[in-house]
C-alpha cells in the first residue's frame, strides 16, 4: 500500500504493476503499516492450493464478524467451492496469523431465493458470507461489530480502509496496511459512478492524497472512526469528474443488508 501526490498515479492495496513515482504527498494522511492485535478480524482470503504461497494465493479480502462467519464480496466466492478457499485470522502480519478452513459459501442472492423464492439483488454488486468449519476460539480475537447507524455514513465522514496490497516495487506487503478517507454525499456519488449503482447501494469515498483500492481488496472493509464496520469493498475505483484529480472507491454500503447479516449473527448465537 502506498500513498501518492494527486498528480500521479498510485495504488493502494493493489496487485497490478504500475510504476510509480517516489514523490512524497501533498497532504493528508500517509498510508500506515497495522500494529500487532490491531484489526486481527480483518481477514486474508486465498486459494487453498498449498502450492501456491501466500503472496501467490491472496486473492480477496474480508472480515471476520462472528467467531464462524466472515463477511466479504460476492465476486470473491464465484466459481468457487468451499474446499478452494482458506482463510487467513488473526494477525496483521500474514505469516502470524492462523489459517482456517471455508466450509460453507453463501452469497446475498442464493440466501434471497432459498428464503424468499425469488432472487433479489442489489444493483450489479453483492455481498457473500464464508462460514468456517469449526467456531473459532475467542482468545484474543473479537469479532468486528457491524454499525447500521446513518450518522458514519454522511457526507464528510471520516473513516478507513485496510488491506494488504502493492508497495512501490509492486510486490505484495505481509502486513496490513490501512487508510484515512472520508464518505462523499450520494449526489456526488452518483455523479462521480456516472449512475453505475442504485441511489444508496454504495458508499463512495476519496482522499487527498489519493488511494485506491484494487482487486485484491475486493470484499475488504469501510470501518468508521470506532472501527465498526459500515461498507466492504467492490475493488471498483472511479478517475474523477467534478474533480479530474480525484479517485473515487467505491464501497457496499452494509445498511441494504441488514436482515441478511443479523441471520448470521443469530444463528451463531444461537449455537454458541
Amino acid at each position: 500500500m502506498i500513498s501518492c501526490n494527486i498528480s500521479i498515479f498510485c495504488i493502494l492495496f493493489g496487485i497490478s504493476n504500475i510504476i510509480v513515482s517516489n514523490s512524497e504527498p501533498l497532504g493528508g494522511d500517509y498510508v500506515k503499516k497495522v500494529s500487532q492485535n490491531n484489526f486481527d478480524f480483518v481477514v486474508s482470503i486465498a486459494h487453498s492450493d498449498e502450492s501456491l504461497s501466500w503472496k501467490e494465493g491472496h486473492f480477496c479480502t474480508g472480515t471476520l464478524f462472528t467467531y464462524k462467519h466472515i463477511l466479504t464480496s460476492e465476486k470473491c466466492l464465484f466459481g468457487k467451492s468451499a474446499n478452494e478457499i482458506v482463510l487467513y485470522i488473526g494477525s496483521p502480519h500474514v505469516k502470524r496469523a492462523k489459517k482456517y478452513q471455508a466450509c460453507k459459501l453463501i452469497t446475498h442472492s442464493s440466501w434471497v431465493a432459498e428464503v424468499d423464492n425469488e432472487v433479489t439483488t442489489i444493483g450489479s454488486e453483492n455481498i457473500g458470507v464464508i462460514t468456517l468449519c469449526k467456531i473459532m476460539k475467542p482468545h484474543k480475537i473479537r469479532p468486528a461489530s457491524i454499525s447500521f447507524a446513518s450518522d458514519n455514513r454522511r457526507p464528510g465522514a471520516k473513516a478507513v480502509v485496510a488491506g494488504w496490497g502493492s508497495l512501490k516495487d509492486g510486490s505484495k506487503s505481509m502486513y496490513l496496511r490501512k487508510a484515512s478517507v472520508a464518505v462523499l454525499g450520494q449526489n456526488d456519488c452518483q455523479k462521480e459512478t456516472n449512475g453505475r449503482f442504485t441511489d444508496g447501494q454504495v458508499l463512495c469515498t476519496s482522499a487527498t492524497p489519493y488511494v485506491m483500492t484494487k482487486p485484491g481488496d475486493t470484499g475488504g472493509p469501510l470501518f468508521d472512526q470506532q472501527d465498526r464496520l459500515i461498507a466492504i469493498s467492490t475493488g471498483t475505483w472511479f478517475m474523477g469528474i467534478q474533480n479530474p484529480d480525484s479517485v473515487i472507491n467505491t464501497h457496499l454500503n452494509l445498511l441494504n443488508y441488514r436482515r441478511f447479516l443479523s441471520n448470521f449473527i443469530r444463528i451463531y448465537d444461537a449455537s454458541s
